[in-house]
């Protein structure tokens, strides 16, 4: 038996972590889990004693991920293996050269770990393990990858007691799932771009309804359930898919429900569909308001026509819905970007908007680095807060402005010259302040959490610093 240890800094349930826990458990291997961002750190993984330590982290998060294993490092007994796995080390791999990182995982975790516990837990080898880069004796041993796995029905269900030791895991009425792997389209700008592209063909498998229903009945049965999220990067591909869900949905859970859908894939029945099972919150992304921008630099196949009309059978139908938006895109103009703005006004939208950044894997990262807007070094310095851009380029500084004041501006439905006027001052804390309040109202109405909840995560989520990089 194996004794592997989770580690990450922030309140966030990671469905990929109680995936590869919930496997390893059930081939008789021991899994943890511990939170902290203080100095308690160190003390509690020492007494944990266990053999594998991992972080699964995206960039941004893997600052924290390195300084951390490097005090480990200094401080615990030199047979402990420190793994990275995630998007970050999947698409920028370098990051095993890191003095601290032993071995780095590449896509999907479950069976290269199920395979490197078992090595380890009866001292095999573990320096041919595919999906795994290994670090023994001053070699990097950079292994293939595995095909992407088939059938996601045959992974056991996340492992969700991992997390539960902390009550507010537990306490939390909202909880999350996945019906899918992966994602049909090939945005630039997304990370499934690069998945795609080292998996070969399609990345995007889909759960079967009754695996999927028989995990929210299992969740629903052992705890106080209200509401469910479901975090896929769009939940109504498949029509036929989406119809059976729906029924058998609203048979057996019968609760409200969030999703993420695609503009131009529903139509007037999918939305009743929806409606009817329970989704009382749709989002769907629109990025950026200029359509020739869209479709031709993100490779988002989605015109204002599908935009302008689904947000008008959402409204017909009394569901709540929301807009994801960029700014700060590789060549994006001011003019580009107040499209953006005039297009979410014009369907009365509840917005969500973020500066672009460009992540490891991502078309957009690797033609940002083509002209000269980034150097490569870049990719691993970027943030993941979403909160400042590290683009080279004209009107960055309105566009971030734009950015931190657009739900304020979308709410109060402030004039161009208005808003013109305000982000032509140099980005400032009070801007910040304004986004980060802004965001926590907005995160408050499309999560549907209350207001109890709501002051449990801004308490929870304070110290969640990920934009600090190694120095």
């Amino acid at each position: 038996m194996t004794k592997i240890l989770f580690l990450q800094n922030y309140w966030h349930e990671q469905l990929g972590v109680m995936r590869i826990s919930a496997l390893l458990k059930k081939h008789g291997h021991e899994c943890g889990l511990l939170i902290s961002d203080g100095r308690s750190l160190l003390r509690l993984v020492k007494k944990s004693r266990f053999d594998l330590i991992a972080f699964s982290c995206t960039s941004g998060q893997h600052y924290w991920a390195l300084k951390t294993a490097m005090q480990i490092k200094k401080t615990l007994p030199s047979g402990i293996s420190i793994i990275l796995g995630g998007p970050h080390p999947t698409f920028f791999p370098e990051v095993i050269e890191h003095p601290a990182v032993d071995i780095i995982c590449r896509g999907e975790g479950e069976y290269p770990m199920l395979e490197l516990a078992d090595d380890i837990g009866s001292g095999r080898d573990i320096s041919r393990i595919e999906n795994l880069w290994v670090k023994k004796d001053g070699q990097i041993y950079k292994n293939r990858l595995r095909p992407a796995i088939e059938d996601i029905d045959d992974l056991p269900f996340p492992d969700r007691s991992i997390y539960y030791k902390y009550s507010y895991f537990r306490d939390n009425h909202v909880k999350n799932f996945m019906a899918a792997r992966g994602c049909p389209y090939n945005c630039s700008y997304c990370g499934n771009y690069g998945l795609r592209k080292l998996y070969g063909g399609s990345y995007y498998r889909h759960r079967s309804v009754d695996n999927v229903v028989r995990e929210i009945k299992k969740v629903k049965d052992s705890c106080r359930l209200k509401v469910i999220r479901f975090q896929d990067d769009i939940l109504a591909v498949d029509k036929e898919w989406t119809r059976s869900f729906c029924s058998e949905y609203k048979k057996v859970i019968d609760l409200p429900f969030i999703c993420h859908i695609m503009a131009n894939t529903v139509d007037e029945d999918i939305i009743k569909q929806l409606k009817g099972a329970g989704c009382i919150v749709a989002c769907f992304g629109i990025e950026s308001g200029d359509e020739n921008y869209r479709l031709d630099v993100l490779n988002k196949p989605l015109k204002d026509i599908h935009i302008v009309k689904t947000a008008g059978m959402l409204r017909r139908h009394g569901m709540f819905y929301y807009t994801q938006n960029m700014f700060g895109m590789p060549g994006e103009t001011l003019a580009n970007a107040l499209k953006t703005v005039n297009i979410n006004r014009r369907i009365r939208a509840s917005v969500v908007g973020s500066i672009f950044q460009p992540l490891p894997g991502t078309k957009l990262a690797e033609e940002c680095i083509k002209k000269k807007l980034i150097k490569h070094d870049d990719i691993d310095r970027i943030g993941s807060s979403y909160q400042k851009s590290v683009l080279k380029q004209k009107d960055t500084g309105k566009l971030v402005n734009l950015c931190h004041l657009f739900y304020f501006i979308n709410m109060v439905r402030a004039p161009s010259p208005l808003v013109r006027l305000l982000i032509s001052f140099p980005p400032n804390f009070v801007y910040l302040l304004i986004y980060r309040m802004c965001d926590a109202l907005s995160f408050f109405h499309r999560t549907r959490m209350g207001l109890p909840r709501l002051f449990i995560e801004i308490i929870y989520q304070r110290n969640y610093h990920l934009d600090r990089p190694i120095k």
